[in-house]
């Protein structure tokens, strides 16, 4: 009740204050969509009331009480006039719609919106993309050449723009009458100089440095010829340059020989040139595919020493994913968002979107494009690089300088410094500023001191109340809800109110015991114990005090009369049918009836039974009597195939069994079934289609379900599409044979083929297309796997292929082509050497282990923990202590763990031996009989391993066993403490009740202490 009337106090507050301010934002210092927020209202000159929750001591149920006063519990929250606007985007939503300046106009707020910037007008009637000047060829576009096509296109637009700005040597050039660009554009507009102007006139540059070099870059536009000039001419020029031929041929890491031959194809059908006229050009790109090719090779020698080494080349049969697109040829999104890509499945997060594949040879064409060649995307690698390593060194010197401002505020109220475990949950915002710069070192400093005065009024309440339930004898009411809420909540009951309650509830749950133990006693005393769960009015009793325990007896008792009373009612009735040779009665509704209330008597029930089994063996010889003469009168008439029930029609099957309508109306219906039958088969028959009688139209004509026209082009239907089901696959599988593939192989792995076949969907160069893809996707797996198995077999590295989902994997790029040969063989060669580094470092740690335990004699050995295994010896947990070899021991002794702290007497922890030859032992240390006050010194945590007989061992694990027991005694000890303080406990004498899941909250929270704090359940506690 106190917490819902503090909740209303707090919504009354969040409404006066939205009152009260005309533009209300709820925010979070560290949250940038509230600062996002802030600074709109900033650059409006809008004056808005900021509350920071994270910095308010009740900024947790404040943001409750804002949740249900607008439905959100996010933030920021804008409220303007009192009126809920919503989040970040809700806002700048109305900024952009103009339904924000009227919000601010009603709640009498001035507020200075920022203007629109103005269209820009065309400058030409001709269609934009005319002032583009022709793209660059191929994939030889450098970046200087890009720049240059970009000033070149950029350029008519500048000059326009600087005809209409304030300048001298415009002016002049405009007072001579010499018209600028833009004017000559604009004459044949038909529309105004003046609305023209404007527009240049006012429009910002979009890109200052763009028109810079504009400025700065004279271009130089030739004249266009009178005449375009000759095919001869260009290819003369060509082939006059053997430095152009070899650029054009030249292949490098992003341009390979499938790219060279694009290239040079596409620059022979933009010159239109012949097979003949271009030799030269194919001759040389033939001997670079195969430098021995001979100088007098034909043209046919040539175009196969192209086509094998195309063939050749793996790229077009590589692909590579988004990220390595992205990160390794330097692509953008826009860049990568012409090319085509297949997906594949995500092998880890399978809900998550499938990842895109790009052809590898395309990738490279667009790099090339963009870079020039391998060299200059090297370029923009390291380029990136250093600009990376520079945002790093600025990221990592700001987080210093945060940490150590940070680390000198917290020093001066008395911590250690940024990782003072004092912190605790604060060490979040503590991170958060350092690493994002989110909050502030003064927001961190007054929470962590507010946190501090909460906990110190929560343990003087402790102590308040401690002293108060000794004095009243209500220890046993510390864990009930009324204590736990004093000690953790300010603001609620006082410590009398508490009091009363806790005695309240004792009491309570007092009378609730004495009641139950009243009723148990009494139920009891008349063997009624079983009969607790099964009378509603003992919870009401026991838990509400309505009615009496006399009462609760009472309606056990005849509860019980009444279940004696119908096994005796049961018992005679089965005994008296089963005299009677009536056994299957058992269930009719007469003596059902009977033994359930004992309405009429035993005679009244079995007469109706015996009543029952008459009625229905009469029906059914009734019914065998019609189905008899039903056959002999179907016999007798030649029809014996209808005697038999699937046969015969509905009129029939009715009559029979329940003997409606008549024997006549039952014949007739046959005779007309097998009127129906014989015309239906000869029409099938006159028609061709005999091998159709079985479908099931027409069954149901024969039946009288549907009309003989109907049946008939059910047939006529089906015939069709299995003949043109014949034809679709007579004609595919002549294709398939041509091309050397078989349909009954390829059937079930291209579905598109299936589907061709079996309903004609899609069409057949479709099916075939599929076909050849499946085909050609296959023999691509094969040819990826000799590639890479051949790699790895060469260096040995089969074994360290990597998995299917790693980056660079055998498997990877086998199925997907995903990758290279290279990189899944340098990906193969690095685990390897990571697996050979792991076990050199495993080794040289187990041997450094080995040579740090110390022989103090024959069958002693000690290990100091402190400086030879862990910095901190509390960090290990538990040790594997094992034999090497079996039978290493004799077979009475075994070898004995034991731990010891500063110098104390030896802890056993337990043993091996030739039967049990490892375990994994438990180290538990023991606490320091002093506090530490600095970090332990060599040989204070100290582990023994001992040679000793195995009686003596057994009785060690005699007492290490009342050891379990008592651990196992303080885990139900902690649940049964857990059980009383859940919130809705109700007690019922020696019972609690709680809810089904109790068992669920205790774990997890059993779990995560024991996580945090392993030793808690025996550390500092008396014996149980």
């Amino acid at each position: 009740m106190a917490s819902s009337s503090a909740g209303g106090d707090l919504v009354a507050q969040i409404n006066a204050k939205n009152s009260e301010n005309s533009v209300m934002v709820y925010s979070k210092t560290y949250c940038p969509y509230c600062s996002e927020v802030k600074s709109l209202f900033n650059k409006l000159g809008v004056s808005a009331k900021v509350v920071e929750l994270d910095e308010l001591a009740d900024g947790d149920s404040l943001q409750q009480a804002l949740a249900s006063v607008c439905g959100r519990r996010t933030v920021p929250q804008v409220f303007i006039g009192g009126k809920h606007v919503g989040g970040c985007d809700d806002t700048v939503a109305a900024m952009n719609s103009g339904k924000l300046k009227e919000l601010l106009a009603a709640a009498g707020v001035q507020a200075t919106l920022p203007a629109l910037r103005p269209q820009p007008h065309t400058m030409s009637s001709r269609p934009k993309r005319s002032h583009k000047a022709p793209k660059r060829f191929g994939a030889f576009a450098s970046p200087e050449a890009q720049e240059v096509e970009e000033l070149e296109e950029a350029a008519p637009l500048k000059r326009g723009r600087r005809a209409v700005a304030v300048d001298s040597e415009s002016e002049g050039e405009l007072a001579a009458g010499q018209p600028s660009e833009e004017e000559e554009e604009s004459e044949g507009s038909g529309q105004e100089d003046e609305e023209e102007e404007r527009p240049a006139a006012r429009r910002p540059a979009k890109r200052p440095r763009a028109a810079a070099a504009a400025a700065a870059v004279e271009v130089y536009v030739p004249a266009p010829p009178a005449e375009p000039r000759p095919r001869s001419d260009m290819l003369s020029l060509l082939f006059a340059c053997p430095a152009l031929i070899d650029a054009l041929l030249e292949a490098d890491g992003l341009r390979t020989i499938s790219l060279v031959a694009r290239d040079a194809a596409n620059l022979a059908a933009a010159l239109g040139v012949s097979g003949a006229e271009a030799a030269p050009l194919w001759r040389q790109m033939a001997r670079r595919c195969e430098p021995g090719l001979g100088a007098d090779a034909n043209a046919e020698q040539v175009r196969a020493a192209i086509l094998r080494g195309i063939r050749g080349d793996i790229a077009r049969k590589e692909v590579v994913n988004k990220s390595t697109a992205q990160g390794e040829f330097r692509l953008t999104q826009k860049e990568l968002g012409g090319l085509p890509y297949t997906t594949r499945p995500n092998p880890i997060f399978w809900h998550a979107p499938p990842v895109k594949m790009y052809n590898k040879l395309e990738v490279l064409a667009v790099a090339h494009r963009k870079f020039g060649s391998a060299g200059g995307l090297a370029a923009a690698k390291a380029a990136a690089g250093v600009k990376s390593a520079k945002a790093t060194q600025t990221r990592k010197s700001n987080e210093e300088a945060r940490k150590l401002e940070m680390d000198a505020a917290l020093r001066a109220i008395g911590l250690s410094g940024v990782r003072s475990h004092q912190l605790g949950g604060h060490k979040v915002h503590v991170k958060a500023y350092i690493k994002h710069n989110q909050g502030t070192v003064a927001g961190v400093v007054a929470a962590f001191n507010k946190q501090q005065e909460e906990d110190a009024a929560a343990r003087r309440r402790y102590k308040e109340l401690l002293n108060r339930l000794k004095r009243e004898d209500l220890m046993s009411e510390l864990a009930h809800p009324p204590a736990q809420n004093y000690m953790h909540r300010q603001g609620g009951p006082t410590l009398d109110e508490v009091v009363a309650a806790l005695r309240a509830g004792k009491e309570a749950r007092e009378c609730v015991g004495e009641r139950q133990r009243s009723v148990d006693a009494l139920l009891a005393a008349e063997e009624l114990q079983g009969y607790s769960y099964c009378v509603p009015s003992i919870q009401d009793f026991v838990i509400n005090g309505e009615g009496s325990a006399e009462a609760v007896v009472a309606e056990a008792r005849a509860r019980r009369d009444k279940d004696e009373g119908a096994d005796a009612r049961r018992t005679a009735i089965y005994a008296h049918l089963e005299a009677e040779g009536l056994p299957s009665c058992r269930h009719s509704v007469a003596v059902t009836a009977y033994i359930r209330s004992g309405e009429g008597s035993e005679e009244e029930a079995v007469a109706a039974a015996r009543a029952e089994q008459a009625e229905v063996a009469a029906r059914t010889q009734a019914a065998d009597a019609r189905r008899t003469r039903i056959s002999q009168v179907l016999a007798a008439e030649g029809l014996e195939e209808y005697a038999a029930q699937h046969r015969q029609p509905r009129i029939t099957k009715e009559y029979i069994s329940s003997g409606k309508g008549s024997e006549e109306a039952a014949v007739a219906a046959v005779w007309l079934c097998a009127a129906r039958r014989v015309s239906i088969f000869a029409r099938l028959e006159r028609e061709g289609l005999q091998q159709w009688a079985d479908l099931r139209a027409v069954r149901d004509f024969i039946s009288g379900d549907v009309p003989e026209k109907e049946a008939m082009a059910a047939v006529r239907g089906a015939a069709a599409r299995m003949e043109s089901r014949q034809k679709r696959l007579a004609s595919i599988e002549a294709a398939l044979a041509a091309e050397g593939q078989s349909y009954g192989q390829l059937r079930w792995r291209v579905r598109e083929l299936e589907m061709y076949v079996q309903d004609g969907e899609g069409s057949k160069e479709a099916a075939l297309a599929a076909v050849r893809r499946i085909v050609q996707d296959a023999a691509d797996k094969r040819e990826r796997q000799e590639l890479v198995d051949a790699a790895l077999n060469a260096e040995g590295l089969q074994s360290h292929r990597g998995y299917s989902f790693e980056a660079n994997s055998r498997d990877k790029y086998v199925q997907y082509g995903e990758g290279s040969v290279d990189g899944v063989v340098a990906a193969a060669r690095k685990r390897r050497d990571d697996a050979a580094a792991r076990a050199a470092r495993l080794s040289d740690v187990m041997a450094a282990q080995a040579a740090a335990f110390v022989q103090a004699d024959p069958t002693h050995w000690v290990l100091d923990a402190t400086t030879t295994v862990v910095p901190d010896y509390r960090e290990l947990k538990e040790v594997a202590l094992f034999l090497t070899q079996p039978g290493v021991l004799p077979a009475d002794v075994g070898l004995a763990l034991y731990v010891s702290i500063g110098g104390a007497d030896w802890s056993y922890r337990g043993f091996v031996s030739n039967s049990h030859p490892s375990d994994v032992l438990p180290l538990s240390w023991p606490e320091p009989s002093a506090p530490l006050a600095a970090p332990p010194g060599p040989g204070f945590a100290q582990i023994g391993v001992s040679v000793e007989p195995l009686a003596e061992l057994g009785q060690k694990e005699g007492s290490k066993l009342g050891a379990k027991e008592d651990f196992a005694k303080r885990v139900g000890l902690d649940l049964f403490h857990f059980m009383q303080s859940f919130g809705n406990v109700q007690q019922m004498g020696d019972k609690l009740v709680v809810p089904s899941n109790v068992l669920d909250h205790w774990y997890t929270r059993l779990s995560n202490r024991l996580r945090r704090d392993p030793d808690f359940l025996t550390r500092n506690r008396d014996a149980v």
